[in-house]
């Protein structure tokens, strides 16, 4: 999530905990609603595939929704309910935007040039 700009990093936690929320919200609907058994599960990890390949350039959000389908169908494939790891997933994800922020404020970067003495 960290990028080496403050205003860099402060969009990238917004992007990825706004992909994650809503990866976990399309996973729930495919996966424990539409759900058909292990090759629907397949299918759906290879469609999480296309929006990670094709967007992690240009909409970073976009790409997370597509790693959290993937990963989430990857889980059910092999046995752990969407109801288990979706809220674990959004936690840690949390988790995570915070301590990113916190040590992008904590560990600034300093010009020299415009650093005072």
């Amino acid at each position: 999530m960290s990028r080496p700009d403050h205003d860099g990093t402060s969009t990238r936690v917004v992007e990825r905990t706004t992909g994650t929320i809503i990866g976990i919200g399309l996973s729930i609907f495919l996966v424990d609603w539409v759900g058909t058994g292990q090759l629907g599960f397949v299918l759906f990890a290879a469609l999480g595939i296309f929006p990670l390949m094709a967007f992690i350039n240009a909409n970073y959000s976009i790409a997370v929704i597509g790693i959290t389908l993937l990963v989430i169908s990857l889980f059910a494939l092999d046995g752990l309910p969407v109801s288990t790891t979706g809220p674990i997933r959004i936690y840690c994800t949390l988790i995570a935007a915070g301590i990113t922020v916190a040590a992008s404020y904590l560990f600034v970067a300093r010009n020299p040039k415009t650093a005072l003495s």
